[in-house]
């Protein structure tokens, strides 16, 4: 049985996620801990391209992220968000 590190679940959930992106409350659910935003900014370190954009979710703040590059693409996409539907698409 393989087990995936919270960073791979992270990353795994961004991907799966598309340009909708991933809920910070959620991700911390998929995760199993109260910590998504330690697990994004590992991941850009690691050279992942994410952006966030905060997000109300009930009462509550939290954030959405959206994966727009992997260190591995030899050419990164260029995103522009659009507000109307708040998400990131590719230009």
């Amino acid at each position: 049985m393989c087990m995936l590190t919270d960073n791979e679940m992270a990353l795994r959930a961004l991907r799966e996620a598309g340009r909708n992106g991933v809920h910070s409350f959620v991700l911390n659910k998929i995760i199993g801990t109260t910590r998504a935003a330690a697990r994004i900014n590992d991941l850009k370190k690691r050279g992942y391209q994410i952006a966030s954009q905060p997000q109300l979710l009930g009462n509550a703040r939290g954030s959405r992220y959206f994966l727009l590059a992997s260190p591995m693409e030899k050419q990164k996409p260029q995103y522009a968000f659009d507000a109307s539907r708040q998400v990131f698409v590719q230009l």
